[in-house]
């Protein structure tokens, strides 16, 4: 077919590229976020700050994947040479509405991780510090949807622009995508490194710090898809067929937001992935729990470090002691539970055999001593 003089290309469309990659990584964050909601509500709830704007981020990201995919059905991965005016219109209008709501998906993203963070983190420093990350994602967020909407007086010239439309140069949005992207990146190289500080000082074996490292590092492909994201901002923003060019910068900045949902949802699964690692022979399953605590907000606790009992781990109500020890222990638990039950009975049989009031208690003591090796064998 021959192309047409003027025209850049061939009337083809590269919408797939955005279609197919974000269309799957959106069907995982579904999943995922599902997991994680089911593991906070079951079997008891434990919602949060966190679970709130991981939803309202989750929540947006569904929104805004629809409108860029109705964007295609008017042009969008086409070149404009060949889109109707209309068409182009109608795609710009979509476009610009996912903008601001974009941002504020990946803003409330970035604080529900630092939410998740705080209440597993008990340092006051550290805490401090989360806070401050909070307010840098607002502020930065909240700038950033004021570009965009400021940039046009009357505001219906970023979609249709007429001659006497007063609107900023192409730098502005240059800038506030710079800005924003660079708080992303760092945001997200932050999240990811910090809890690795914690889960090296874990009294857990090497290989499941290796597995909850590389849980909590997913955030680095975040990062990744957001660098790639930077290096097409000035491509995009030099004007001129601009549904054929948003395509690769639409896409890298979706799996960026895509890719922070996995980041928050998979912490929350670690009881899950823990059965699956077993089933798979990466961790053991013998011996009880492992070491590392969870809190009651549903996560590990890397404040709190598991000290290893000085007596052996506990198994079978014993202390990891020798044989003659573990069977006296079970003399002595013997001996006070029979001497607690004949107590109970005298007291229940008073006055004169009748009985007013019964109430069932039930105590177990156990005594453990110190058995010296060398006194035994003498």
């Amino acid at each position: 077919m021959a192309i047409p003089a003027g025209a850049p290309g061939p009337d083809v469309s590269i919408a797939h590229r955005f279609l197919g990659p974000t269309a799957a990584f959106l069907a995982l964050d579904i999943l995922l976020y599902i997991a994680r909601m089911y593991t906070r509500l079951f079997p008891t709830r434990r919602l949060g700050m966190d679970d709130l704007t991981a939803s309202l981020s989750m929540f947006l990201m569904i929104i805004i994947w629809a409108l860029t995919a109705r964007a295609v059905d008017f042009g969008m991965g086409r070149h404009n040479f060949y889109v109707s005016l209309e068409d182009q219109q109608r795609a710009a209008h979509l476009l610009f509405a996912v903008q601001p709501l974009w941002a504020w998906s990946v803003g409330l993203g970035k604080i529900s991780m630092a939410c998740m963070l705080l209440r597993i983190m008990r340092s006051k420093a550290w805490r401090i510090f989360l806070y401050i990350i909070i307010g840098i994602q607002l502020v930065s967020t909240t700038a950033f949807m004021f570009v965009v909407l400021l940039q046009c007086r009357p505001l219906s010239g970023m979609w249709a622009p007429k001659a006497s439309d007063n609107c900023w140069g192409p730098l502005s949005t240059q800038i506030a995508l710079y800005v924003n992207g660079a708080v992303s990146i760092v945001t997200d190289f932050i999240f990811t490194f910090l809890p690795l500080t914690f889960i090296s000082k874990m009294n857990l074996p090497l290989r499941q710090k290796v597995v909850l490292c590389t849980l909590m590092g997913m955030g680095l492909f975040a990062t990744a898809a957001g660098i790639v994201k930077l290096t097409l901002v000035k491509t995009y923003t030099n004007g001129g067929d601009t549904l054929y060019k948003m395509v690769d910068l639409y896409m890298w900045g979706y799996l960026e937001q895509e890719m922070s949902i996995i980041a928050l949802c998979v912490p929350c699964l670690k009881a899950l992935f823990e059965k699956i690692l077993r089933k798979l022979k990466l961790v053991s399953s013998s011996g009880g729990r492992s070491s590392e605590q969870k809190s009651r907000s549903g996560y590990i606790n890397f404040g709190n470090n598991q000290k290893s009992n000085p007596y052996g781990t506990q198994k079978s109500g014993t202390f990891g002691v020798t044989s003659q020890a573990a069977h006296e222990l079970d003399v002595v638990k013997q001996k006070k539970r029979g001497d607690v039950e004949t107590q109970s009975q005298e007291t229940i049989l008073q006055k004169d055999g009748q009985i007013t009031r019964t109430t069932e208690v039930t105590f177990e003591t156990e005594t453990v001593k110190d058995f010296d090796t060398s006194s035994s064998a003498t």
